[in-house]
């Protein structure tokens, strides 16, 4: 019931229930493109389990590290979690996010992940990235990890910068770059 995904399926967004919709027969169901060659499909999987909070619990775990491994395998996706914390550690599937972070690349996968608390992720969440998006925090905790993230960046600098972003500003950081990149930017509806 969640708006969000009503609208990406308004959008064209498939929206699948569990892991094992997303093969039928032994192949890929979501394979590749579009028929017409609109572009890439685009999938959510959005488990609905059953039960006490542990059988959800599992359920979702079994189902997310399903679709991972199953993607993983194929290579060429761009995989979204959204609240990576909660896939990393109410889930516990630490290790399988630490192998998309240090080994998607060759493969051919993008992993983006987004947490509103970075400073509960796992190391690997952010010594691996090539971009990140940094939206301000009012926790201690988080703004000084979110400084610290930024790789090359200065991350005192960065922290300054931080501080000074207004509502729906961000900053785009790009570590790997030499010196690092860091723009601010703003999110709009247009």
């Amino acid at each position: 019931r969640d708006r969000t995904i009503s609208t990406l399926e308004r959008e064209g967004w498939q929206v699948v229930r569990s892991a094992g919709e997303l093969r039928r027969g032994g192949r890929r169901r979501f394979a590749g493109y579009f028929a017409d060659g609109r572009g890439p499909r685009r999938i959510v999987l959005w488990s609905s389990p059953s039960g006490s909070i542990r059988v959800r619990r599992k359920q979702q775990a079994e189902d997310v590290r399903r679709a991972l491994d199953a993607l993983y395998a194929e290579g060429r996706w761009t995989v979204v979690l959204d609240e990576a914390f909660y896939v990393s550690k109410t889930l516990r599937l630490a290790e399988e996010l630490e192998a998309l972070w240090h080994e998607g690349r060759s493969s051919g996968l993008s992993l983006v992940a987004c947490s509103q608390r970075p400073s509960w992720l796992p190391l690997s969440a952010y010594s691996a990235p090539t971009y990140f998006l940094l939206f301000p925090s009012s926790d201690p905790g988080d703004a000084r990890k979110l400084a610290e993230i930024g790789g090359g960046a200065d991350a005192k600098e960065l922290r300054g910068e931080l501080q000074r972003l207004a509502r729906y500003e961000f900053l785009f950081v790009a570590p790997r770059e030499q010196p690092a990149v860091v723009l601010r930017s703003r999110v709009t509806d247009r």
